[in-house]
Parts: C-alpha cells; structure tokens; sequence
C-alpha cells in the first residue's frame, strides 16, 4: 500500500508541525535520551552512535530534544528509492556544526535501494567521517541495524555502543469480532425483514435474519438490540423444536452470537455460561460450526486477559479455511493479530493485520477493510511512526465516508483521538472526538455517545482542566449505567484514576 504524504524531508529539523509533542512520548525515554547526550558530549569529531529505537517518530522527539539542549541536530529519513540514492552525498554536505549530530533514520524493510545506500556508505565511510566531523546517530530497529552491520562491515567496524530508546506505547487490544454473518442489506431494511418473519412466525427464516440483524447492529453498537433479537429468534427456534432433538446450526449460532454481546459489554461470566450451555459442532460440521466457537471462546479469553486467546483464534483460522469461509478467515485473523497486540507482540501484530487486510480487499468488504486499517493506525502510532499512522487512519475515514458508514467514522476518530491523548496532543484529540461525539449523537448512539464523552474527558483532563474532564465522565458513567456497560465503566474508572490532581487551598 502506497501512503501519499511520505516524502524525504532533508535537513529535517524536527520542527513541531512535523512531530509528535514531546511531552507525550520523550518524558518516558528522558534517561535513554541522556544516555544519547552522553556520548555527544564525550565525542570528538565523527563518532558512528548506534540507536535502536522502535519507530522514526523516536528519532524526531530525540533531534529536538538535542537541540533543546545545545547540540544542533538533523534528521534524514530516507522513504523513497531517490531519497536512498541521495543519501551518501547528503550526509557528505550536512555540517551542523561542531556541537552538532546528524540523524539517519531508517526502518524494518531494507529495500534493495536501501542497502545500495548503506553499501555505498561503507564504500564512502572515510571521506564521510571527514566530512561530517561530527557523531552520526544510526536510528532504527533492530532489523536495520543487523542490516547495516552485514551490508557495511567496514562502516560499522568504528561504531560506538549501541544506544537502545525504547518506548512502544502500550496498547490494549480492541473489542472483539464475532463470527460474520454476511449482512446484504442496511439495518432499517433488515429491521423491517425481521419484523414481517416474527409477525408472520416464519421460523424458517426467523434464524438467518436475526443472525443477519444482530450482526449489523452490533457492528453500530446497538448491543441491547441485538440481544432482544437474539433472544427473541432463540426462543421462537427452541419453541419449534422437538426436546430430544440436536441444537440445528441456527440455533448454535444464535447463542454463539449471543455469548459475543455478553462479551463485547465485558459480562464475561455470562458468556462463558452460555458458551459452556452451547453444545459443540456435530462431527459432520464443515468448519465453520468449529471456527465460531473457537472464535467466541477466543474472545472470552482476550476480554479476561488470558493469552490463550491466541490457540484459539489460530484453531479457528484453520476451521474456517477448511471450510473456504474466507470472510471468517479474515475475521480470525484479524483476531489473531488483536491478540498479538495484547501480548505486546506489535511488530507481528502489524503483519498479521496487513494479512487481514489483504483477506478484506480480497472479498471488496469494505467495512471489515476499514477496521483493519484503523486497526493498523493504532499499531504504528504505538510504533511511534504517525506518518505511517495517520495514512492507515486516512484510508480508514475515506473508506467508511465512501460507503456512508457513520458509526465507522465516528469510531476511527474516537480511536486517532485516543492515541493523541496517549501522545501528549490533547488538543488534537479534543477536535477528532468532538466530531465522534456529534456524529453519535446525530445517530442516537448511546454507546457511541459514551465512548467519545469518556476520550473526551481524558483529553480535558491532559489539557489540566480538571472540571472539565470530570463533568465530561460524569455525563459517560450515565450512559454506561443506563446501558449496563460493564466494559465501559471500567474504562471510566481508568480514566477517573487518570484526573490531574486538585490544586491545593
């Protein structure tokens, strides 16, 4: 995928409107920056300083830090295959001066541009080191570095110790996906659907569109809903039935489906009664009676924080493609990489959601295509590279405003908000959840309506506006009782323990 707004910026002097605010991220990494500055001070002329860090918006935040602190420093970062081609003859004309440090980012991918540059650097190392006479910090992840120690020995012979800044943020993983029920109309065509097979008590038809509307509302976060038909449909199939007779696979998935509501409000108890209640797929399933119930017991376990999420999730990527169910395969391995995500596991995590993604394109679902690429936003912006970040966020509104998906928007803003809160952008947070709020409440989004109040809130509560913040959670912990939320109110408490503290009378 091709991010338009990357470009090499030389001479980059890490200007504020370019970077992240450092008192989001660098007041965590201060020890490691000094530890940078260190080796500065101790250096004489041109000293190779590796530093591995876990994204280039690191390398930005440590440039004006040094500047900050007396030692002008200039940030390359090459992106493109003429930036790399340029690089040995800019570091060969960059002088900042004798106080000064040069800065060269690079990343995980090394394109054949890439080691052709830092090939040619070694080749150059001599003339360069004159050149520069300056200390050159090599940034990047581990991968770049390795790389640069095989493609340029000669080049990395003279490096100093390596300087390790760490600071991926930590993430949490996103509410889970239930199995996927394919949804070929909007929610008021499948409301008026469902309405005339219950008056009708057409039981025949009464299990697949509930299935069909309870997914849909779910996915706009009308879970109350989607529980009165689920249990609705379960109990017109159950009356149906004879007693002695196996659970159909209508009526597994129907309370499958309704374990995910018990879930997704963080009723973790509840769902697992009811999955425990759920007889298992007759020996003759295909796959996908196997694949869903290995996709609910995996979603129980990732609300409960239990790292045997992933077995599960992996059983039921492998239950699905046996069955050809490819959205459900997406479906898990989205799943797979959110549990990655909560095992800290992000530079995997970023793959396997790029795998999703390309399941997603695959099958033109654009609302699945969507998430996963506000999916993969979340895990760069913790990467600490929002340039990447924003693009994936980017993609993700212009998907949803191309299918008129406003729950989807508005959840891609409550979530690039979060992580402005998380990097120290409370302004920025405010302007995108300030829109998500006004989007939820156009729709009658309670859930939605509380989620933006409770980022809202945090990103008062960052600005120090204390009040502010905790009318603002107030309003949210209404809603959350209203709803029976249980999810939610953790998070409200998350957020309360989070409130600046009250200035001294």
């Amino acid at each position: 995928m091709s991010h338009a707004g990357e470009k090499q910026t030389h001479d980059d002097r890490s200007s504020p409107s370019e970077t992240m605010p450092a008192s989001g991220w660098s007041a965590r990494q201060l020890p490691a920056f000094r530890g940078v500055l260190r080796v500065l001070t101790l250096s004489e002329g041109f000293t190779l300083v590796p530093v591995e860090i876990s994204g280039p918006d690191v390398a930005r935040m440590l440039a004006t830090w040094l500047t900050a602190e007396g030692h002008d420093a200039r940030v390359l970062a090459p992106l493109t295959d003429a930036d790399w081609h340029e690089l040995a003859n800019d570091l060969s004309e960059l002088y900042p001066g004798p106080r000064g440090a040069v800065l060269v980012v690079g990343g995980r991918e090394i394109t054949p541009a890439a080691a052709r540059a830092i090939r040619s650097i070694n080749q150059r190392r001599d003339s360069t080191a004159r050149a520069l006479s300056c200390p050159l910090l090599w940034c990047g992840p581990h991968e770049f570095l390795d790389a640069t120690w095989e493609i340029a020995p000669d080049f990395w012979s003279v490096r100093a110790m390596t300087q390790l800044v760490e600071g991926v943020l930590s993430l949490p993983p996103e509410p889970s996906l239930p199995p996927s029920h394919w949804v070929s109309f909007g929610v008021e065509r499948l409301r008026e659907i469902w309405s005339v097979a219950r008056d009708r008590h057409d039981v025949a038809s009464m299990g697949a569109v509930a299935l069909n509307l309870a997914t849909a509302l779910m996915d706009e976060l009308a879970y109350e809903e989607a529980d009165r038909v689920l249990d609705a449909a379960i109990a017109t199939l159950q009356g149906a039935a004879n007693a002695d007779e196996p659970l159909t696979t209508a009526q597994r998935s129907l309370l499958l489906l309704r374990a995910q509501t018990h879930v997704l409000r963080g009723n973790l108890d509840e769902a697992r009664g009811l999955l425990a209640s759920t007889p298992d797929a007759p020996t003759n399933d295909d796959g996908r009676g196997a694949g869903a119930r290995a996709l609910i017991f995996g979603n129980i376990l990732l609300g409960a924080g239990d790292a045997g999420a992933l077995t599960r999730y992996r059983g039921a990527e492998e239950s699905f493609a046996r069955a050809n169910d490819r959205r459900n395969e997406g479906v898990s391995v989205w799943s797979v990489a959110n549990a990655q995500v909560g095992l800290e596991l992000l530079d995997v995590a970023a793959a396997t959601f790029e795998t999703a993604l390309g399941i997603f394109r695959e099958l033109s679902d654009d609302r699945y295509e969507a998430r996963a690429l506000s999916s993969l936003g979340r895990v760069h912006a913790a990467l600490h590279d929002m340039r990447k970040a924003n693009a994936y966020f980017d993609d993700a509104l212009t998907v949803t405003r191309e299918i008129g998906d406003r729950h989807g928007e508005a959840t891609v803003l409550r979530r690039l908000a979060r992580i402005y809160v998380t990097i120290g952008d409370p302004e920025k947070a405010i302007e995108d959840c300030e829109r998500a709020l006004s989007i939820a409440r156009s729709l009658g989004d309670r859930r939605g309506e509380g989620k933006s109040l409770t980022v809202l809130g945090a990103a008062e509560s960052a600005m120090g506006n204390r009040a502010r913040a905790e009318g603002l959670l107030d309003e949210a912990r209404f809603i959350a009782d209203e709803l029976g939320d249980e999810r939610m109110r953790a998070t409200l408490e998350l957020a309360r323990r989070s409130l600046p503290p009250l200035p001294s009378m």
